[in-house]
Parts: structure tokens; C-alpha cells; sequence
């Protein structure tokens, strides 16, 4: 979603509402399969130039069902100049993470304090959208993800943390002609010592008034 990518970016939306929901499942072929569900929904503008969203995550990983479940809220407020549009994004989400152990084999005792533990996570963004001409169009955002830093240690160990992570992206948007236009996108991320770097293109072919591929 795109709350995931940078909170700001949910007042970019070409319509008033927004409902989508993904299902994931990898790795079934070495292990238990991983498995995500997300439910979010975002309304553009619901006051004044303020637009809302929110998402449901449910996430279990592996044999020890290792699981996220959590719900966040965004808040973007956007202006709108003439050839631009600014929009700031605030996100905070609870989430609980759990492990079950009743398919796990330890060589050793393990001396693990809860099987439990629960967070509030923080995050912020931006982006600029500018229209360069009748065709074309650049949108530039930065986002900053668990800004509090919250902990993560089963076992009360204060020096556990999730670390900040932060997130530059940038689309060209360009009109080739009636039906077909491009969006190539450019995306850097840096969480602590790991690094990610993504660049592709979308595509879509107009057929109708009504429906776009």
C-alpha cells in the first residue's frame, strides 16, 4: 500500500476511496509457508484537504508461527499550488508480535521471558508532485519509518531495537500518447547496515473510457 512506502502519499490518489487487499505466501517449498494478509482502506480529502487512512496487517512466519498482527492510521494533509502539490504524512501503528514453540526442538533450555510482546511505531513522510508539462509529470518522496525506535527482544533485553528506516523514491510519470503511458520509478531504502536499491517501470494501455490495463 502505499502507506507502506511513504504516509504522505495516500492524499495522492486519483480517487475519493480506496480499499485493497493483498495476500502473500513464500518459501512453502523449505520451510512452513510465510504468510501476509493486509487490509487497508483511504479516503482522499475526507476534510477540507486532509486526507485518512488505515491498515490491518496479519503476518506469520515459519515454524514457529512467529506472528505480526497490528493496525496503523495515516494522516496526510496536502497544498495544492499551481503547477504543484507538497503533501506530509503522519503514520502510528500498534502492533503485538508472539512465537509458539510447540513445533520447535532446542538442544539447550532457552530462558525466554514472554512469548509476547507489543509496540507503538511511528513514522513520517513527504513528497512534491510538479507537473513539467502537459504530458509529463515528477513526484519525489522521503519517508522515515519507526522514528521511536521501538524494542524488540523477547528475553527484556533494553539494547534490541527496530532500527530507523529510510525510504527515497521518484516516479516520472509520461503520457506517450492517448493510450499508453510510462512511470518509470526509482527506489533507495537504508535501515541500519542494510541497503536496497529498485528501479522498474509501470505501463498502462488505455482500452476504454472506462477500463485501463
Amino acid at each position: 500500500t502505499r502507506s507502506l512506502l511513504n504516509p504522505s502519499l495516500i492524499s495522492k490518489q486519483k480517487d475519493d476511496y480506496e480499499l485493497m487487499l493483498q495476500r502473500r505466501s513464500q518459501w512453502s517449498s523449505v520451510t512452513a509457508p510465510f504468510k501476509t494478509l493486509s487490509l487497508s482502506f483511504t479516503t482522499k480529502n475526507f476534510y477540507k484537504n486532509i486526507s485518512l487512512g488505515g491498515t490491518i496487517l496479519n503476518d506469520i512466519a515459519g515454524d514457529s508461527r512467529f506472528s505480526t498482527n497490528g493496525i496503523s492510521l495515516s494522516l496526510a494533509p496536502s497544498f495544492v499550488f499551481k503547477t504543484s502539490t507538497i503533501g506530509i504524512g503522519l503514520q502510528a501503528g500498534l502492533y503485538q508480535r508472539a512465537l509458539n514453540y510447540n513445533n520447535l526442538i532446542f538442544l539447550e533450555n532457552e530462558y525466554l521471558k514472554t512469548m509476547k510482546f507489543s509496540f507503538f511505531d511511528f513514522s513520517c513522510g513527504i513528497f512534491n508532485y510538479r507537473k513539467i508539462d502537459q504530458n509529463s509529470a515528477l513526484t519525489v518522496g522521503a519517508s522515515l519509518f519507526h522514528l521511536n525506535r521501538p524494542k524488540q527482544s523477547l528475553i527484556n533485553n533494553d539494547q534490541v531495537f527496530l532500527n530507523s528506516k529510510f525510504v527515497f523514491h521518484t516516479t516520472y510519470s509520461n503520457i506517450i500518447n492517448p493510450q499508453i503511458s510510462l512511470a518509470p520509478t526509482l527506489y533507495f531504502s537504508l535501515q541500519g547496515t542494510d541497503k536496497e536499491f529498485v528501479f522498474g517501470c509501470g505501463s498502462t494501455y488505455k482500452l476504454n473510457n472506462n477500463v485501463n490495463l
